[in-house]
């Protein structure tokens, strides 16, 4: 079972910032957040992010191949622009 994430654990990041290893959250339907400047994120109305952890598995171009914690595997293009919320854990 993974580690529950805080919001404090989370990041907002460009993809392209993204190494093979990293990992990032994608939200669950209807959970919203506000992001600062620095990247740090708040949520609105939730104590903890509700969600799925991905972990990128290799780059090829435009294209991400990433595994969820539950082993699903997905390729899919990822501009390197996109902002994704990237797990940094604070210890």
């Amino acid at each position: 079972m993974p580690t529950a994430i805080s919001w404090q654990d989370l990041r907002r990041r460009p993809a392209g910032e993204l190494q093979e290893g990293d990992q990032w959250f994608v939200l669950a339907a209807f959970i919203t957040y506000t992001a600062a400047s620095d990247g740090t994120v708040h949520g609105h109305g939730w104590e903890r992010p509700d969600g799925t952890v991905w972990r990128l598995v290799s780059r090829d171009g435009g294209k991400v191949t990433a595994a969820d914690q539950d082993g699903h595997v997905l390729t899919e293009a990822v501009p390197h622009s996109a902002q994704v919320l990237k797990v940094e854990r604070r210890t």
